[in-house]
């Protein structure tokens, strides 16, 4: 009771209510997430004529620590059923998720058998997952049986096609940075072949850099209107004009250029007026474009300025974003008071149906609840541009001042990204012919 009552003093009482206080705000702030409830709009609307709905490229479908030794995991991606799982010997491997057997679902309930397998839950075919073959024991050999298809008949039964090897599709992954990518492409030939370019490696922004979370944001649209936002320099005056949702007291102004990593003045377009920023963006080009990949990644420029009432504009920030392939933006906002990474990943899960994240790394100096806040107002601004995306039509058929030069310039990226459509028409028209 005496040592109760020496404890309880004033000064004890403080120290144990603020590491109570602070216990709290690390759990909140050090790794914050936010995740949009749901998207703007509900159910199925007519947005018109579109471009093919999954276009090709590479795309984050997990991250590392989410499949560990030994684990599967379900991934429904671009409307393909996709089994991802990561063996015994570490390494992560793609196949399609449905047995060519009798067409379980391999990542539900799968087991991984001979180090590089995944099992069938259904009836214990096992498929490797470094080639897709099906195979019968520790020695890999790949099964043959015979094959049977229902006739257009359905009455008649199945009929005997032939004798041949098992396997599903393989499809190619890449684990980096603590996420995992699967490549697609919508022609076989070239979903095989070896990637025209790769995801960047931002690891060493990773360690430099701590990481403070990630945001999450519903969509219901076509895409292309979500990297769109980056060629699209006029909607940065409508949509993103205030740093807060609620009051008008810290409006925002943006300048933006986009040009593609392959021109030729490239270098002159995105130079900056601050030394700091334009060595910091040299440094980021010389590190991330190269000669084979230029042609696939877009790069953009965004200065940010604050106004305050009865104040001129305030630089605050510049971001330097590169867009690679159709599914994977990286920003480096870079300033005189800190630095940050934002890498965004959209998941196409079906249709006109996404989640977007954005995963940031920050400064490490800077307090938690600051890059929280960012991370929020990040995911607001997302949601402003979710608002206007959730209830569009699809511009297919559209009209460009060519005299201004916000439209030249978009126009100047539709053109570009239109490359990562290669095969996508037809293939989206044969995954949806209702025949045997």
């Amino acid at each position: 009771l005496e040592f109760l009552e020496g404890y309880l003093t004033t000064t004890n009482i403080l120290l144990t209510l603020f590491l109570a206080l602070y216990i709290l705000y690390y759990r909140t702030f050090h790794h914050y997430r936010f995740e949009q409830k749901s998207a703007f709009t509900k159910g199925r609307r007519f947005i018109g004529k579109t471009l093919p709905a999954f276009p090709n490229g590479w795309f984050c479908v997990a991250r590392s620590g989410e499949i560990k030794k030994g684990e599967a995991k379900h991934i429904d991606m671009h409307g393909q059923n996709i089994a991802v799982f990561r063996g015994t010997d570490g390494i992560i491997y793609a196949i399609d998720a449905y047995c060519s057997h009798m067409g379980a679902n391999l990542a539900e309930g799968g087991k991984v058998k001979f180090g590089k397998g995944l099992q069938c839950p259904f009836h214990g075919w096992v498929f490797d997952g470094e080639t897709g073959n099906c195979v019968t024991g520790a020695d890999m050999k790949q099964r043959e049986a015979d094959k049977f298809t229902y006739s257009e008949k359905a009455t008649e039964g199945l009929k005997k096609e032939c004798k041949t090897k098992i396997g599903v599709k393989k499809w190619q992954v890449k684990e980096l940075g603590g996420f995992i990518f699967v490549w697609y492409h919508s022609i076989e030939e070239l979903r095989t072949a070896p990637p025209p370019f790769e995801p960047l490696d931002i690891t060493p922004f990773m360690e430099k850099l701590s990481y403070r979370g990630v945001s999450i944001n519903k969509v219901q649209s076509h895409v292309q209107d979500i990297p769109e936002n980056g060629g699209d320099l006029m909607h940065f005056y409508y949509v993103h004009n205030a740093f807060l949702p609620f009051t008008d007291l810290f409006k925002a102004r943006w300048r933006a250029k986009w040009t593609k990593g392959d021109d030729p003045k490239l270098r002159e377009i995105m130079k900056h007026e601050v030394p700091l920023i334009d060595q910091f963006k040299t440094q980021l080009m010389d590190r991330f474009l190269t000669e084979e990949n230029a042609k696939y990644i877009g790069v953009l420029s965004l200065d940010s300025y604050m106004i305050l009432p009865g104040c001129s504009e305030i630089f605050f920030f510049n971001a330097t974003a590169f867009q690679v392939g159709s599914g994977l933006v990286y920003l480096f906002l870079k300033s005189q008071f800190f630095e940050a990474v934002l890498f965004q990943h959209l998941s196409p899960l079906e249709k006109y149906k996404h989640e977007v994240f954005h995963d940031m790394w920050a400064s490490s100096y800077l307090p938690y609840c600051i890059t929280a806040l960012m991370l929020r107002l990040e995911a607001q601004q997302v949601m402003n541009d979710g608002r206007v995306w959730d209830n569009k039509q699809f511009a297919m058929s559209t009209y460009y001042d060519l005299r201004e030069e916000p439209d030249r310039m978009l126009l100047n990226w539709r053109s570009w990204y239109a490359q990562f459509y290669e095969g996508c028409k037809e293939a989206e028209e044969e995954r949806e012919k209702l025949s045997w």
